[in-house]
């Protein structure tokens, strides 16, 4: 005998089978995760010690009172550069993501290294003109090559 067939029952069979479950790609998860985390980390870890290097160098001449100002002036440019630099992107969509992400990371952490390095340059020569200039050089270049502001306009 055949099953009672009315209007409630499906047209099709339901096949019962497990779904396969695809494994997530954690390795690569974890690159981009890393990759991510590098930019905020290399904008932000210089927050402690930029007043500091702002008295070393002498910019503010003893004035307590113009450090916040050079330090806001320094982070601000960081942000402003890369916020005027998003058309960067558009290299990746023609290049290539990777080679494009690792050129702009090895150049962005020379700069940012740069930076942690001009205390000693500026307490050996001397020089407080040139050392600021220099600073102000650098944190420019970190804002205006961001890697992980490369990739983002990518199809579209």
């Amino acid at each position: 005998m055949s099953p009672q067939v009315d209007e409630e029952t499906p047209l099709l069979q339901v096949q019962q089978h497990k779904p396969e479950r695809t494994p997530l790609p954690w390795f690569q998860f974890t690159i981009v995760l890393f990759l991510q985390l590098a930019e905020p980390l290399t904008s932000q870890v210089i927050y402690p010690f930029l007043p500091q290097l702002i008295r070393d160098i002498g910019i503010t001449q003893g004035d307590e009172t113009r450090v916040g100002h050079y330090v806001g002036l320094l982070q601000s440019l960081f942000f402003l550069t890369q916020a005027m630099t998003v058309h960067w992107s558009r290299i990746s969509d023609r290049i290539g993501r990777k080679p494009v992400i690792l050129f702009f990371f090895f150049f962005f952490f020379f700069f940012f290294f740069c930076i942690l390095f001009i205390h000693r340059c500026a307490v050996a020569y001397s020089s407080v003109k040139s050392s600021v200039n220099v600073l102000f050089v650098f944190r420019i270049l970190c804002g205006c090559i961001p890697p992980t502001n490369v990739v983002p306009l990518e199809d579209t």
